[in-house]
């Protein structure tokens, strides 16, 4: 096998593997208190995975080829204290943009997987995942260069009310591209296909039976954009979409429905039926542990309604999902960071209540976040409130908890101007350039004043992860503190 040269990796070799490679590996495995299988680095050219390279605690796995199930079973096991069945599957570990030279086509599909941020190839106990009727009807169309006539229509003829057939959506925020291409760029190897059906963009995913589509379909919004496909959100596929949505911020980024925009769905719903939950997570306030609730179906105890539900929680925990059920008419999977997913019924319904609802939240949300640059020798009248649950910043540990988490996000800076007893905080997204003066002067919310430089999709990615990590309640406008006056300043007593 010739050797294929990859700039994200330390050093590469071909044929036997050297000796200080199998003493890593053998270290590797009595320190975490267990042997690797020497199948790994013994033989190069019978075992289904070969090392192609090493770093100073990592080692760099590569299959000989993509067929997952002939590699499982030549393996005879999953992946060394995985536990969940899974074989060993290569890892990008670099920059997504490295440079490759390759000796032969296998390598160069080896260094292409590289640059996605998610496991390439994805490796289950399934050998095979007969494609949906939905993904091949709509890259059939992306292929003509044809759209369908609308999603409605696509559904309607594809769904065939098998337990199979659920729609995710994700509403997301664009500023200033297409969201499609970026997420095809940000997918790079593992996208196999890109198209058009007329205005909505069409990504497949994977080859051959193993396929499948995420679409990006306009709405009627400017710069409102719903993802969606068929596998479910809990899936490692839909997993690694998220992972995409991640690396094209701050150009494309998901928010996080303000409560009153979350409760507005159920009220909607409840025009046209009773409304019952089935299944509720959330996360508990006081130490953002998981918390989850089911109900069963039953005549003597019926289910809860959308509002019991919500009511039940919100003293101490803050919902992030619903598994709501609209008598006979509409089953759903209804999610706080803006996201639903079509478990059955009237599509209709879901469409005209429910994607609706998620798009005028996004274009609401959008609005509120355009145009909010600083201007020279204007003060600022107004700012934007992340508001959060009560007392969530009455203490110095739970300051520190919101300093760490504005520096867990990729390509953020921030500089602590003044700390107690009143926060001020400089945030820099390196990257676009934005920046914030954020304060904590309450302890129930983080006031936001943009800079002269601050993007829709910079602002939107500051505030959703903030509502996100810390439950926030609404995202809104408020009127800027007053400066004190010279008097006030000088005043004693």
């Amino acid at each position: 096998m010739r050797r294929a040269a990859c700039a994200a990796r330390d050093c590469h070799w071909e044929g036997e593997t050297p000796a200080f490679a199998r003493e890593a590996i053998d270290a590797g495995g009595r320190h975490s208190g267990r042997r690797w299988p020497l199948l790994a680095v013994a033989d190069t050219r019978s075992s289904p995975w070969r090392v192609f390279g090493h770093g100073i605690d990592t080692m760099s796995f590569a299959w000989r080829d993509f067929d997952a199930g002939v590699a499982l079973a030549r393996s005879g096991g999953a992946r060394p204290g995985s536990g969940d069945g899974r074989g060993a599957v290569p890892r990008s570990k670099g920059s997504a943009d490295a440079g490759c030279e390759f000796g032969d086509e296998r390598d160069a599909q080896c260094c292409d997987a590289a640059s996605d941020s998610s496991l390439v190839p994805d490796v289950t106990t399934t050998a095979t995942i007969t494609p949906r009727p939905f993904d091949s009807g709509l890259w059939a169309a992306a292929e003509s260069g044809q759209a369908p006539e609308s999603l409605r229509d696509l559904v309607q003829a594809t769904f065939r009310g098998e337990r199979e057939d659920q729609l995710t959506v994700a509403t997301v925020i664009a500023d200033g591209c297409e969201p499609g291409e970026r997420l095809a760029q940000a997918g790079a190897g593992a996208v196999s296909g890109f198209a058009w059906a007329g205005p909505i963009a069409v990504l497949r995913v994977g080859e051959a039976d193993n396929a499948y589509t995420v679409a990006v379909w306009p709405t009627t919004e400017e710069g409102v954009y719903n993802l969606v496909g068929t596998v479910p959100v809990t899936d490692e596929r839909w997993r690694r979409i998220e992972r995409w949505l991640a690396n094209s911020a701050p150009r494309v980024v998901p928010f996080v429905l303000n409560q009153a925009d979350f409760e507005g769905v159920g009220a909607a719903l409840a025009e046209h039926g009773r409304v019952e939950v089935s299944r509720l997570t959330a996360r508990v306030l006081s130490d953002g542990s998981s918390y989850t609730r089911g109900w069963a179906e039953g005549r003597r105890a019926p289910r809860p309604t959308y509002t019991q539900a919500l009511g039940e929680v919100e003293e101490f925990a803050s919902v992030r999902t619903l598994t709501v059920h609209v008598g006979d008419l509409l089953s759903l999977h209804l999610r706080r960071q803006a996201g639903t997913t079509f478990y059955g019924g009237s599509f209709r319904l879901f469409e005209d209540v429910v994607l609706t609802a998620l798009v005028g939240a996004a274009a609401r949300r959008r609005s509120l976040l355009t145009g909010r640059e600083r201007r020279a020798h204007a003060r600022q009248e107004h700012a934007i409130a992340v508001q959060m649950p009560t007392g969530i910043f009455a203490n110095a540990e739970s300051i520190s908890d919101l300093l760490e988490a504005l520096c867990e996000q990729r390509g953020v800076g921030i500089a602590v101007l003044h700390r107690n007893p009143y926060l001020h905080v400089a945030v820099t997204d390196y990257l676009d350039g934005s920046n914030f003066d954020a304060f904590v002067t309450f302890d129930d919310r983080v006031l936001i004043y943009p800079g002269y430089r601050a993007s829709v999709g910079a602002l939107t990615r500051l505030t959703e992860h903030l509502a996100e990590r810390f439950a926030a309640r609404e995202v809104a406008d408020v009127q800027a503190s007053t400066p004190p006056t010279r008097d006030e300043l000088f005043t004693t007593g």
